[in-house]
């Protein structure tokens, strides 16, 4: 793993990126939710006499909705895309230890190093099945 440097440095960058993801889903809702508010609050169509005022608010008003919209749904789907900084160790770390693991097994030890090993394979899968089933409840 010759990349190993890039990958520690990548992980810092996602994590800072999603953290900036994160708060521009909450700002972008926020937005969203002001432009809704002066939409729903400035009604051209219920008064008789049209006002160019309303008519220049509510313009205002669904472009600043479509383009919040945009935004939040873009955001939204980079904060669910980009991993946080563990995932990303995990994801550099992991070839590297079944690597390791596989070298050990095929390696002329004796039978005990390989049921050590196959025993840890196992005691891993059951940590990883209950930490996903935490995650799932």
């Amino acid at each position: 793993m010759e990349n190993i440097g890039l990958w520690i440095y990548l992980a810092s960058t996602f994590d800072t990126l999603s953290l900036l993801m994160g708060l521009m889903v909450g700002i972008s809702a926020i937005f969203l939710g002001v432009f809704l508010i002066v939409y729903l609050s400035n009604p051209v169509h219920i008064n008789q006499y049209k006002h160019e005022e309303k008519e220049y608010l509510n313009g205002i008003a669904k472009k600043g909705m479509k383009i919040s919209t945009r935004i939040l749904i873009l955001s939204i789907i980079l904060v669910v895309i980009i991993p946080d900084r563990k995932t990303t160790y995990a994801m550099t770390i992991a070839p590297v230890a079944v690597d390791a693991f596989n070298t050990v097994r095929k390696s002329e030890k004796t039978e005990q190093l390989s049921s050590i090993i196959d025993k840890t394979f196992q005691l891993v899968d059951q940590r990883l099945e209950q930490e996903l089933s935490k995650k799932s409840k």
